[in-house]
Parts: structure tokens; C-alpha cells; sequence
């Protein structure tokens, strides 16, 4: 990973090198949507399509193939990935259809082959998804979760994988390889931690969180976390497979990595292209594709 950037000027947030930069805007947000909303301008939304690309071209190069999911979803899915009934009031619903919009999208795609029996030679299966993700992130914010650090709505790019239980701590490896490449083609500073086990979520028997370095504000932050989920949402959804024709079916393991979230990643690469003056260098990268865009 890239060393932590020395700076020899006086540090500003991502909310004060938006002053300047005009990416995004919180205000006319909360005036349409209440708080914790953003409404992104120009170059803002230039740099989410180019991460965007970047991302999704990185991981179908790692063998993830791209799908695009709906965002909305009926209450068995969300009880298939484990969002429900534990986490209900966690994200928004829409109960007089029957829906709910999705908190990640892991939740969509871990019911694409839900009731599913599986051929060896179907494994591994490996997908990747760019979708807005809702949650509601009920109670208070601290002064260093503002902005696009803590918001309802935001995009982001999933990695998602079936595999034989056998390989899923391989897969969880190479998971999170794919997530830091893009960090390592951008030249941010981050880390990963592996999480103790009282930390994971719900459904993860082992979780790795990549953090990238925000020197606006000092802290490292979670953009990524990588998860396996061995047959816990296998059991719910019911996906197995059969190892050999005729031979009983097993429970698959599912593995799932943000890859990553974009907001967060914005405030990196702002924080940490920060100049002198309130500009913002971005990596050259990023703004050969951003060249492209439009």
C-alpha cells in the first residue's frame, strides 16, 4: 500500500475543500430529500462515473462478471442475505407494495440463484454490481461523521462469489486483493484490519475492512469490507450444488466485498490530493478516465 502522505500546509476536511471545489451540494439535498442526502455537481459526478469504471473494469478483469440487480426487494430476500429479521428498521420500506429498497447490494445478489442447485463446473461464480445502497443509519451524528461520511443514500460496487466450501478462504483472499488494487491504482494510503469475531456482521464467519486514511480529519475509514459467509446464507436461500452427478447436494459458501464505496472514496481522494491553495490534485488515472467521459 501507498505511505502515508507527508503535508506541509494546514489540513482542510472534505466539507471545506468543497467550499472551493464545488463537487457537491448538502444543502439543496436536505432542502429535497432532509439530511444526510447530497445532490453531486460537474465535476463531483465526474469523479463517481470515472471510479465507477475504473472499479467495475478492475474486478471483470479478476473474473467478477457484471449484472445489474433491482433495487428493490421483497422481504424473503432480505431474510436469504440476513438482513431480516434481525435488522428490521435498518433500512426503508415500502409496505403497502411489498418492497424495500436494498441496503447493499449483496441482498439482490445473493437471490439470483436462490432455491438453486449448482453444478461443480457452475463454481466458481463470481459478480459484480454497481448500485445505490439505502439505509436509514438511524440516531446521531459526531462532527467527524459529516458530509458524505454517514448519508442514506450512496453508490457503491459489490463483489459477490459462490464457491465450493473448500475454497472459500482462498476466495476471501482474493476478494480482498481485487478491493486494494483499486486503492493501489489510485495511490491512496490505507490498511486492511481483520475484524475480531464479536465485529463481523450477522452473517460473516471472517470479515477484513479495508480503511483508507483521511487526513482532513485524521481517521481511517472503512470504504471496503470483505466478508465470508460460509453456508450461512446458502441455508437460508437454499443454494447448493452437486459435487458429482447423482451425488447429494451440498450447501455452497457465499462470500461478498464492497468494492467499493464510492462517497468515502470521493472524500479520500479529495483529502488526500488536498494542495495548498484548496485545489485538488486527482491521481492521473482517474483523470485520464474522467477525460473520457464527457
Amino acid at each position: 500500500m501507498e505511505k502515508k502522505k507527508s503535508f506541509h500546509l494546514i489540513l482542510k476536511n472534505h466539507m471545506q475543500l468543497n467550499e472551493k471545489n464545488g463537487w457537491f451540494d448538502m444543502e439543496a439535498a436536505t432542502a429535497m430529500s432532509g439530511g444526510q442526502f447530497v445532490l453531486y455537481h460537474e465535476t463531483g459526478v465526474k469523479v463517481l462515473y470515472a471510479l465507477t469504471h475504473l472499479m467495475i473494469k478492475n474486478n471483470v478483469k479478476h473474473g467478477f462478471k457484471p449484472v445489474m440487480p433491482p433495487s428493490l426487494v421483497q422481504d424473503h430476500a432480505l431474510v436469504n442475505s440476513g438482513n431480516l429479521p434481525k435488522f428490521k428498521g435498518d433500512f426503508y420500506s415500502i409496505p403497502e407494495d411489498g418492497l424495500n429498497l436494498i441496503p447493499t447490494a449483496e441482498v439482490a445478489l445473493t437471490n439470483i440463484y436462490a432455491k438453486k442447485i449448482l453444478s461443480k463446473e457452475q463454481l466458481p461464480i463470481r459478480h459484480v454490481a454497481w448500485t445505490s445502497c439505502y439505509r436509514r443509519e438511524a440516531g446521531g451524528y459526531g462532527s467527524l461523521e459529516r458530509g458524505l461520511i454517514r448519508i442514506h443514500q450512496f453508490e457503491k460496487v459489490e463483489l459477490y462469489s459462490i464457491v465450493e466450501p473448500e475454497e472459500s478462504k482462498q476466495e476471501l483472499e482474493l476478494m480482498t486483493e481485487t478491493a486494494e488494487n483499486i486503492l493501489k491504482q489510485l495511490g491512496l494510503h490505507y490498511r486492511v484490519v481483520l475484524l475480531a469475531g464479536q465485529d463481523c456482521s450477522f452473517s460473516s464467519s471472517q470479515t477484513y475492512d479495508i480503511e483508507v486514511w483521511l487526513p482532513g480529519q485524521d481517521q481511517y475509514y472503512e470504504v471496503a469490507s470483505c466478508s465470508n459467509c460460509t453456508d450461512f446464507q446458502s441455508r437460508r436461500a437454499g443454494i447448493r450444488y452437486r459435487p458429482i452427478v447423482d451425488a447429494k447436494t451440498k450447501l455452497v459458501h457465499t462470500l461478498n466485498a464492497s468494492s467499493l464505496a464510492l462517497p468515502r472514496l470521493m472524500v479520500a481522494l479529495m483529502e488526500q490530493g488536498q494542495q495548498e491553495d484548496g485545489s485538488i490534485v486527482l491521481p492521473d488515472l482517474l483523470q485520464q478516465t474522467m477525460d473520457m467521459l464527457w
